[in-house]
């Protein structure tokens, strides 16, 4: 069986190194307001998003999906996107192109919405983190599913945890704004539960 591409993954991160770089020439042409116009616009704020105050009338919408696509600035994108091509890759790997965009997105949106009911402020928030902890939680459970089929012993999963925990404390220590765990913690239960529905390709696949 033929491993899918890397395209998918470049789908999802080109945009978010362009937009970013976008930013980067914008604040040395001292247009640095763009930054933070782009933030009102399409980061997810969740007063804005669920009790209609929003600038334009499909905001509300997309942010649950358009704040992924942005980032504080080019260490927080570095870190995500580091991680998407280690998670990303694996995920295609695994089940496939569908899967990985089902996961990605429908991790995103849960993030979204675990933010905005387990906030303690009104800061918005950007950053990939929810669709990429999702991608995590997928290949936690299918890890746990091939290793007990295949009776095999657990220690491999320390791997896909240790990840986890690098990823946090990571973005914990170095991220440009505070770390929005909320939408970790909904991403990766959202890609946890999606990827138990989901049929893993054999290992062996090539």
């Amino acid at each position: 069986m033929r491993v899918a591409g890397i395209g998918p993954v470049l789908f999802v991160l080109v945009p978010c190194v362009l937009i970013e770089l976008w930013f980067q020439l914008a604040n040395a042409m001292g247009f640095g307001w763009l930054r933070g116009q782009a933030v009102s616009w399409a980061a997810f704020w969740p007063d804005r998003a669920f009790l209609g105050q929003t600038e334009h009338p499909v905001q509300a919408a997309i942010s649950f999906v358009a704040y992924a696509f942005l980032h504080a600035g080019v260490l927080h994108l570095a870190i995500n996107m580091i991680a998407l091509g280690v998670l990303g890759l694996g995920a295609l790997r695994a089940a496939g192109t569908k899967a990985f965009f089902e996961i990605y997105l429908g991790a995103v949106i849960g993030g979204a919405i675990a933010y905005a009911f387990l906030r303690t402020g009104s800061a918005p928030m950007v950053g990939a983190s929810g669709g990429l902890f999702g991608l995590a939680g997928a290949a936690l459970v299918w890890e746990i599913r091939d290793l007990r089929h295949e009776q095999a012993p657990f220690a491999p999963l320390l791997l896909v945890i240790g990840l986890l925990i690098l990823l946090n404390g990571v973005l914990f220590l170095f991220a440009l704004e505070e770390t929005a765990w909320q939408a970790h913690l909904g991403g990766f239960v959202v890609g946890a539960l999606l990827g138990a529905g989901m049929a893993r390709k054999s290992p062996h696949s090539v």
